[in-house]
């Protein structure tokens, strides 16, 4: 399927809200099932799109959390301290 760049943004939105490639699909009215085969098809310019909306919202609420974290929140600096341990046990460090 073409993707026109306003729908792509259309896509990307849709991830930002954490909606699921089934909602997005039935709020952008598109095929259910060609649309959640695209976003979960490796290397799809449709996956980018709508991965990149919802690590737009995870970076926001992980550098929410980042700050709270600094403010002093308990439960806070044990979400960061798991993240920190994950990043560098992803990243072989």
């Amino acid at each position: 399927m073409d993707y026109s760049e306003e729908l792509l943004a259309k896509i990307c939105d849709c991830g930002e809200q954490m909606l699921t490639p089934e909602e997005t699909a039935l709020y952008l009215e598109l095929d259910e099932a060609t649309l959640s085969d695209e976003i979960n098809t490796s290397g799809t310019l449709v996956r980018r799109y709508y991965l990149k909306g919802v690590m737009n919202t995870v970076y926001s609420m992980r550098q929410s959390l980042f700050e709270t974290a600094c403010a002093g929140s308990p439960y806070a600096l044990s979400q960061c301290k798991d993240l920190i341990l994950k990043a560098a046990t992803e990243s072989n460090l």
